[in-house]
């Protein structure tokens, strides 16, 4: 249930800054943020492999989907500069497909009878 509750709060908070950065010029990213996002989508691609639930490889998707077209337009704006608007909506959507996948799995999380309840065992409650 924890990690529901944290990929919950971390698609609030992109959803907010893709929200926010819908009709900004895209950013110019440095050579150590970019080498950072490769070593990041490495280990996503590895997580994305050994999930097996359709919601979480789902929400690893779209965040490799979103980290892929966020570097694209730092390092190379020209190959979305005709759809540039477009591919902001897009990112927004499926950034908010994210958060309502990840808000699913934490309401799942709460409903499940096997999550552990904190302070209560089959000896007290």
């Amino acid at each position: 249930m924890k990690s529901a509750l944290f990929v919950v709060g971390a698609f609030c908070v992109i959803t907010f800054a893709s929200w926010n950065g819908l009709h900004k010029p895209p950013e110019h990213d440095s050579l150590a943020q970019l080498i950072s996002v490769i070593f990041v989508l490495a280990m996503l691609a590895q997580l994305f492999v050994e999930f097996t639930c359709f919601r979480e490889r789902l929400v690893l998707g779209i965040i490799i989907i979103s980290l892929l077209t966020m570097e694209v337009q730092g390092f190379a704006p020209s190959v979305f500069s005709n759809h540039l608007e477009l591919v902001k909506s897009i990112k927004f959507a499926l950034v908010l497909l994210g958060l309502f996948v990840s808000l699913t799995m934490l309401i799942q999380a709460v409903r499940s009878p096997n999550v552990k309840r904190a302070g209560r065992t089959p000896l007290n409650s």
